[in-house]
């Protein structure tokens, strides 16, 4: 067991590089600050091994369980595993990132982030916005997975304002859950969804049981299938909740293969709130719009609620110069 103020197993200072091509970094802890097992200021490659069972333990703050990459890091990952790290609380407020804390740059293009779980948001990966700086982070997944994780909000990722994350290819984040919401993903930033999968992800209260998005979500591809949430208006949103801009050019949202799919959407009411689909964009399950829908092309196969309730009255329109229009495969309801 190790135990350090930053780093619980391993600290990397600005301008290191630590290569980690197998091995394992295992049950460390932070007692009093950051990172269970890594702090990564400089670069840490990881190609194989593990980093488990590593936690951050009541610190001022408690954030990243497995992984805490600073600002001036980078870590790099290939292959390898982040598992059963956890970010407890702390005299500050809950910790974050139970299996990574990324305030710097982190890529995946192999490997997992497998039951990593935190008191607070991020159960998988947590980015952070470092306003004192104006230092945003960026996460880059193009292979690998985030499985099995969980979180009080993003029991997979959150994605905190002003920071981006990138999913693509055969990448995937599967079985996370989150009690409030976001059981895949919450996303305050700006998510890019070129490819991939998040899958069977849920959300105990509330809504967004794959993706609950408060900031823009840009899907042209990949798919989100499998996820609930439970039933009620603020829990709303098996497959995603959306609560300000998410754009569907492509992609899919519901399983083709299970009518059963409870991979819902629920644009919920404000007219600040838009959802646009497009191109050959598809929504397989039932879309619940209180907001703006700009239905420019694509399909949605499942029941189509144009709904009203105490907090706004739902649209269906266009985009100014939209090249097409959604086909409308369901039953169509309005009362916006």
């Amino acid at each position: 067991e190790a135990k350090y103020h930053d780093g619980g197993g391993v600290y990397i200072g600005d301008g290191c590089t630590f290569i980690m091509e197998g091995g394992a970094i295992d049950s460390c802890k932070s007692s009093s600050g950051s990172a269970g097992g890594v702090y990564a200021a400089g670069t840490f490659i990881m190609s194989g091994g593990e980093i488990r069972s590593c936690h951050t333990e009541d610190g001022i703050p408690a954030d990243g369980g497995g992984v805490y990459v600073a600002t001036s890091g980078t870590f790099e990952m290939s292959g390898g595993s982040i598992e059963n790290c956890y970010a407890s609380s702390s005299p500050l407020g809950v910790g974050k990132g139970g299996g990574v804390y990324v305030g710097g740059t982190f890529t995946m293009t192999g490997g997992s982030i497998v039951g990593c779980s935190a008191v607070g948001p991020g159960g998988g990966v947590h980015l952070a916005y470092d306003s004192a700086i104006g230092k945003s982070s960026t996460f880059t997944l193009t292979g690998g997975s985030i499985i099995g994780c969980a979180a009080q909000i993003g029991g997979g990722v959150y994605v905190a304002s002003g920071c981006t994350f990138v999913m693509a290819t055969s990448s995937n984040i599967h079985n996370c859950t989150a009690n409030n919401d976001g059981g895949g993903v919450i996303n305050h930033g700006t998510f890019r969804m070129y490819g991939g999968t998040i899958s069977a992800c849920t959300t105990v209260a509330f809504g967004g049981g794959g993706v609950c998005n408060k900031g823009t979500f840009i899907m042209s591809d990949g798919m989100i299938k499998g996820c609930t949430s439970p039933d009620g208006q603020y829990a709303s949103g098996g497959g995603v909740r959306n609560s300000n801009q998410f754009t569907m050019t492509g992609g899919t949202i519901g399983d083709p293969d299970n009518p059963n799919d409870a991979s819902s959407v629920y644009n919920t009411s404000s007219q600040e709130t838009t959802l646009t689909i497009s191109n050959n964009a598809k929504i397989n399950t039932d879309v619940t719009n209180v907001g703006i829908l700009n239905a420019d092309g694509g399909e949605i196969a499942g029941t189509m609620t144009n709904d009203t309730n105490r907090y706004g009255t739902g649209t269906i329109t266009g985009s100014e110069g939209a090249a097409g229009s959604t086909e409308f495969h369901g039953k169509v309801t309005n009362t916006g």
